[in-house]
């Protein structure tokens, strides 16, 4: 079984690399805690002053990895590239073509009402 160091595990964690990590932390869970305690150099009674001043120079702060904030242009463009928002625009495009406004407004409605409620739920999750 091999550790990642605190250095290792800093930035954004992804695809493989999250269920990697993901892996080792069912792993550490299921091990006995001398096992444990051993594999990341820590004691029951927790880390001196001066080894922990000394990870906190060499691995920086313990503090989670943040998604760098959207603006809110491109909030909205990425909520209009969604697929289902793409092929209702297309649905409604074509039942303009075909002469069917009822259709074409409530489709329309549908397109706006998703777009602008996923914009601001998202804001709201981001505040």
């Amino acid at each position: 079984m091999t550790t990642m160091s605190p250095a290792q595990r800093q930035g954004n964690l992804t695809g493989e690399k999250a269920a990697h990590v993901s892996d080792q932390l069912l792993e550490k869970a299921r091990a006995d805690t001398d096992t444990v305690l051993r594999e990341l150099e820590s004691r029951l009674d927790g880390l001196s002053q001066a080894e922990a001043d000394s990870r906190l120079k060499q691995y920086g702060l313990n503090e989670i990895a943040r998604e760098k904030r959207q603006s809110a242009l491109m909030r909205l463009l990425s909520n209009v590239k969604n697929p289902l928002v793409l092929l209702l625009t297309a649905l409604g495009v074509l039942s303009f073509l075909t002469g069917d406004l009822r259709a074409t407004a409530v489709i329309f409605v549908m397109v706006v009402l998703g777009v602008v409620l996923r914009f601001f739920q998202e804001m709201r999750a981001d505040n």
